[in-house]
């Protein structure tokens, strides 16, 4: 028997594929803006920061400048002041969960406790919890004298 002759359109080997070309890729439109220089000094951060909160019209220092002026005393030593009034209050937060502002309000830290990961029952139905973390969270409450101030 001769061999079969093998037909041009038959699986075989087949002949190298030619190199595609390279395709470079297109550039992306760029929108223009202005350059950002990086702000390297925490000043700087700092500054740029009570720049956009006068923008956006929550003027920190202009409450302070305020307080100051109600108060007769130097606006340095109000900012001061309101520094050491941070601190403290932080302090009594930490460490005994509550802090009272006299005659202002009463700020009170509310601790959720963990859970573990459990079973319970509800309404005949057994259903799996998932394990849940302590949580934090921070009450304030205004003080009479400040709720009648502003009724």
């Amino acid at each position: 028997m001769a061999p079969k002759a093998k037909k041009e359109g038959s699986k075989g080997k087949r002949a190298p594929a030619a190199p595609k070309p390279c395709v470079k890729a297109k550039k992306s439109r760029e929108v223009s803006s202005p350059p950002r220089e990086p702000l390297t000094k925490k000043k700087d951060r700092r500054n740029m920061a009570l720049a956009e909160s006068n923008a956006s019209g929550l003027p920190r220092l202009g409450f302070i400048q305020d307080v100051a002026a109600a108060s007769n005393v130097a606006v340095a030593a109000t900012q001061k002041g309101f520094e050491g009034l941070k601190v403290v209050i932080k302090r009594h937060l930490r460490e005994k969960k509550t802090c009272v502002v006299p005659n202002l309000v009463q700020i009170v830290v509310k601790i959720n406790q963990a859970r573990e990961a459990c079973t319970k029952t509800y309404f005949g139905k057994r259903f799996q919890l998932k394990a849940r973390r302590e949580t934090k969270s921070i009450k304030v409450y205004a003080s009479k004298a400040l709720r009648e101030m502003l009724v």
